[in-house]
């Protein structure tokens, strides 16, 4: 739409967090492309793959710094592909490393990965916490030392008996691994839903939020997407019918969702914006004092 991160934050969208998906699939049509070519230059050799992503790599973060370096908008070295490519790159050499070992499910335990798996965990949770996204350091190879930080964590998830491994283990956990996906959908829309029809500060949205994710996720997993991976979800006489009528049901939702808001909170926020950008234009008006008439015109096409 156009606008910046921060605007959306003052009229939040329920689709926001969708950036992420829509980055994983335009990484999911070049990367088979990538593969492929370089499978077919090298006769197959996943040496040279390798090296493909790890000069990948390495020009992303230099694009990225050339990007930071030209004063681009915060928001584009956020959401651009070409800069968040690098973490992916950095998974799909891991995975070819890990191709090599004669245990692909799980290797031999080694101590030192099993510690430093601890030590990025802790690291991982720390940042979670602290990590300001508008601190230069995060698009200068922060985002990319982040990438490293998470490898690090599966790497030590990946050692037999390793703590991170039976911290990771524990049901709860696994369970909402297996409804992540569901999860990251609606946690958002949800979230907003409270914080516009009613007055409740953050812990209490909250805790009626996370249960309520929790639980159309679960109930989305078992009997929407595991069906659909099964190929167990359209049979009978009701066939034809469900794939369309599901799919009017989530958009008039999402549409419900859209209009969320608290009255009146945009406008004024967007007319005291409005005011304050006039008051600087006429002040530059003023100092100018030319006898030359001027224009200004304000927006696009509703200008």
């Amino acid at each position: 739409s156009g606008d910046t991160y921060g605007a959306e934050l003052q009229s939040a969208s329920p689709f926001t967090h969708f950036w992420s998906l829509a980055i994983e699939e335009q990484f999911y049509m070049i990367y088979p492309l990538i593969v492929v070519g370089a499978l077919v230059a090298a006769k197959g050799s996943r040496r040279v793959l390798a090296w493909t992503f790890g000069g990948l790599c390495v020009a992303g973060l230099a694009w990225t710094l050339i990007l930071d370096g030209s004063d681009v908008a915060r928001d584009r070295l956020y959401f651009g592909t070409d800069v968040r490519a690098v973490e992916f790159l950095a998974g799909a050499l891991l995975a070819l490393w890990w191709m090599r070992r004669s245990d692909p499910v799980r290797g031999r335990a080694r101590p030192w990965l099993s510690h430093a798996g601890l030590a990025a965990l802790v690291g991982m949770l720390v940042l979670w916490a602290t990590a300001d996204l508008q601190g230069a350091w995060v698009y200068r190879g922060g985002l990319g030392l982040y990438s490293l930080v998470t490898l690090t964590v599966m790497l030590g998830a990946l050692q037999r008996g390793s703590v991170v491994d039976r911290l990771l283990s524990v049901r709860p956990l696994v369970w909402l691994g297996t409804v992540s996906y569901g999860v990251y959908l609606l946690h958002y829309p949800i979230l907003l839903f409270p914080d516009a029809q009613t007055d409740l500060g953050v812990v209490p949205r909250l805790f009626i939020a996370v249960p309520v994710t929790l639980a159309i996720a679960g109930v989305s997993a078992r009997y929407f997407e595991q069906p659909i991976r099964r190929g167990t979800m359209v049979r009978g006489r009701w066939a034809g019918w469900a794939v369309p009528v599901g799919v009017v049901a989530v958009v008039l939702a999402a549409l419900g969702a859209g209009a969320i808001g608290k009255p009146g909170k945009d406008r004024v926020d967007l007319t005291a914006a409005q005011l304050q950008y006039l008051e600087l234009q006429a002040e530059e008006a003023a100092r100018e004092a030319s006898p030359t008439p001027k224009v200004t015109a304000f927006g696009d096409s509703t200008a």
